[in-house]
């Protein structure tokens, strides 16, 4: 700033001298000295800003590291090609977060290596990863060409979730906000459009043919088969509609959560998580953060309610506390919630 004004200073005073022709000189001598220190100073913002964009952000024994996208493009397979560069060291993992609401707990980076398994690192300042399944988050039917697909990618040091579990646990989701990180943002073009249009239309074609080799005396088999099924949940004990409904739940929470019949909760089917990143949900609500809390308790809503439907069975399905599982954070019966700690 004062570069500039002693610039604007003597560049008015050698006008003036121009026409007065006196201490011209002085005034042009002012000018070039002036201009000099404008872009002398000019540069070491711009170096003292770079500096401070190439700091990681560190939280909980994490470094987030900005990336600049240097290529973004669609491949054969329905995925999002995406290479750029870093500051970030050899090996630091690189992380693809979505703007979509519900998804930002899942990482969506993969090496465009197919022959790689686990996470794209850092290699020379470089790296490479493909997004893949984008119709999971832009769904086919409403994926349009020029739809904008925001992800926010992004290089990490001390990360040690395991690949596999695709997850971007809450310290992670908490730097990425920290860091100030932007969206990369890529436009829907014809080729992914198209992709999961043919995808969708596949599985169009395929229902139809199947149904179409049915005829109507198979279809009233199935109607008496499922008639005959309801009739046989009715004459279930309440033991053996337990263990029907304990059977479905363990499905559904397979490798996320632990789930039990229990009595010590007013006869309630327990949900107990062990996940890290259902863990994580349940750690940012009982903090103050409930951006996905409705996501956890909607999804035991459906449950209970498939409980009852199917299996004709009105008990409580309750979500522990991880932490202190003498504690219920969430109760629903029948499809509708009983108990949610959030209004205590």
């Amino acid at each position: 700033m004062i570069a500039a004004a002693m610039a604007i200073y003597y560049f008015i005073g050698f006008i003036i001298s121009l026409f007065k022709r006196k201490n011209r000189r002085k005034y042009l001598l002012g000018v070039g000295i002036s201009i000099f220190c404008f872009f002398f100073f000019g540069l070491i913002y711009d170096s003292v800003n770079n500096t401070k964009d190439a700091q990681p952000t560190s939280y909980h024994g994490l470094k987030v590291y900005k990336v600049e996208v240097t290529s973004k493009k669609s491949n054969d397979d329905g995925g999002i090609v995406v290479k750029g560069t870093t500051d970030a060291p050899n090996g630091a993992k690189i992380i693809a977060q979505s703007s979509v609401k519900d998804y930002d707990s899942t990482n969506e980076a993969s090496p465009s290596d197919i022959d790689k398994d686990g996470y794209e690192l850092v290699k020379k300042h470089k790296f490479s990863i493909v997004i893949d399944d984008v119709d999971e988050l832009y769904p086919s039917d409403t994926l349009k060409k020029g739809q904008k697909l925001k992800f926010k990618v992004l290089a990490v040091k001390g990360y040690n979730e395991k690949f596999s579990d695709h997850v971007i646990n809450s310290n992670l989701r908490k730097a990425i906000k920290k860091s100030g990180i932007s969206n990369t943002v890529f436009k829907a073009d014809s080729k992914l459009v198209e992709y999961y249009s043919d995808d969708e239309d596949d599985s169009d074609d395929e229902d139809d043919d199947t149904s179409d080799d049915e005829d109507s005396d198979d279809s009233d088999e199935d109607t008496d088969s499922s008639d005959d099924s309801d009739e046989d949940i009715d004459n279930y004990s309440k033991e053996e509609k337990v263990a029907v409904a304990l059977g479905i739940l363990k499905k559904n929470y397979e490798g996320i959560a632990k789930v039990e019949y229990q009595t010590d909760y007013d006869i309630s089917i327990t949900i107990l998580p062990y996940d890290d990143g259902y863990r994580d949900i349940i750690s940012e609500a009982l903090d103050g953060d409930t951006d996905h809390w409705n996501g956890v308790t909607d999804s035991i809503d459906k449950i209970s309610e498939a409980l009852y439907e199917k299996v004709h069975l009105k008990v409580p399905v309750s979500l522990l506390n991880p932490d202190d599982t003498s504690k219920v954070l969430y109760t629903s019966i029948d499809g509708l919630s009983s108990y949610d700690f959030i209004d205590d």
